[in-house]
């Protein structure tokens, strides 16, 4: 079986996590973006947002945040390949992003509502991306000296 390369590693990375968090936006919250674009075009779903189970609102509201900034740390990654010693500037990157849109939201620039929990989900989402970026690193270069 074929490895996969750096970039694909990351694409595939970034892309199901936009696909996992334009899913729980679709099928999980109430009068979003999405919903009114498709309900422009006269497309329409089953929607499941008065569904509650334990960690429903985690799921809703804050893994998204989540995905969203995991997606964002692989897509930089696309753009500028990241070695070991830049890893701290794409997590800071990461976090920062986020942080800013907070701080949008906090300040009604954007829609949505500040959110310290939200924080805490870009935080972890950047923390993980740049952890799985370095064991990957870490592996490659562990496999070119053997």
């Amino acid at each position: 079986m074929k490895k996969l390369t750096f970039r694909a590693f990351y694409i595939l990375n970034c892309i199901v996590a936009l696909i996992f968090g334009f899913l729980i936006y679709i099928f999980l919250r109430k009068g979003t973006n999405f919903q009114v674009f498709f309900a422009y075009w006269d497309l329409s779903f089953h929607n499941f947002s008065n569904t509650t189970f334990l960690g429903s609102n985690f799921l809703k509201y804050y893994l998204v945040d989540g995905l969203w900034c995991y997606s964002f740390v692989f897509a930089a990654s696309c753009i500028w390949p990241p070695k070991i010693k830049n890893l701290k500037l794409l997590f800071i990157s990461g976090f920062t992003f986020g942080l800013l849109w907070e701080i949008l939201q906090a300040f009604q620039v954007t829609s949505g509502t500040f959110d310290v929990l939200d924080l805490f989900m870009y935080l972890s989402a950047s923390l993980l991306a740049v952890g799985i970026i370095y064991f990957r690193i870490k592996r490659e270069n562990n496999e070119k000296n053997y």
